[in-house]
């Protein structure tokens, strides 16, 4: 009887450990839970959030560099003036909504009392956002962190933030990056015999022929405004 009793104890004793394994091991890991709300609560600071359809233009300005990007229709953006037509609204629509858009995950001041240090006391570029009510938001972009190479930029708050370099070169692209983009597709360029460019102030003609012997490396040839031998090289890749 006392040995039965004993067995007992023991299977009773077996089954408390085992219902305390299983209990801890549907516990969740405090950690876990602690690093998955540390990701999905990281910060994202607003430098600039504005609608679309509420924005007239965007103008960048430093002392060398001058841009303006300005609705032309609706969803589409030209820079400098130019008609649409002439310029790839890809490439301009995705600088606005860039900049109406622009955010930050790292946060340096609150506020800052000495903007020297982050090249913010004479901004080298400024962007104006010139919304349709009248009112425009500015983005003051200063040096770049020695640290790893974003920029500090500033709105018109006194708080200091960092943006990715790439943000920062993306405003300050030329104005032939916008105007170069394919107009039209030839799917077969070996049928084009004959090219007439016309411009106002002169018309320019290129035609293919038969290779001779003064033409060693092209067959192409332009015959207006002057006769002489084209790259044929060039013409195949731009056409």
């Amino acid at each position: 009887m006392k040995k039965n009793v004993v067995k007992i104890i023991i299977a009773v004793v077996v089954l408390i450990l085992l219902a305390g394994g299983t209990i801890l091991l549907k516990m969740p890991s405090k950690q876990t839970d602690d690093k998955n709300t540390a990701t999905a609560t990281a910060p994202t600071y607003d430098i600039c959030k504005e609608d679309a359809a509420n924005v007239k233009s965007v103008s960048v300005n430093s002392a060398d560099f001058q841009m303006e990007f300005s609705k032309a229709e609706e969803d589409k953006w030209t820079v400098n003036g130019l008609p649409t037509g002439e310029v790839d609204t890809t490439k301009t629509r995705s600088v606005v909504e860039s900049v109406i858009g622009m955010s930050s995950s790292e946060k340096i001041a609150e506020s800052a009392s000495d903007l020297e240090q982050y090249g913010l006391a004479n901004p080298e570029t400024t962007v104006t956002v010139n919304k349709t009510d009248g009112t425009a938001d500015k983005i003051y972009i200063g040096s770049k962190s020695p640290v790893n190479g974003s920029y500090f930029v500033k709105n018109d708050t006194d708080a200091v933030y960092t943006i990715s370099s790439y943000k920062v070169e993306q405003l300050k692209n030329p104005v032939n990056y916008y105007t170069e983009f394919s107009r039209f597709t030839i799917k077969d360029a070996s049928e084009i015999h004959g090219i007439t460019i016309e411009r106002s102030d002169v018309t320019i003609k290129l035609s293919e022929g038969e290779a001779t012997e003064n033409q060693v490396y092209s067959n192409w040839i332009m015959t207006s405004p002057i006769n002489t031998q084209a790259s044929s090289d060039y013409i195949s890749n731009s056409i």
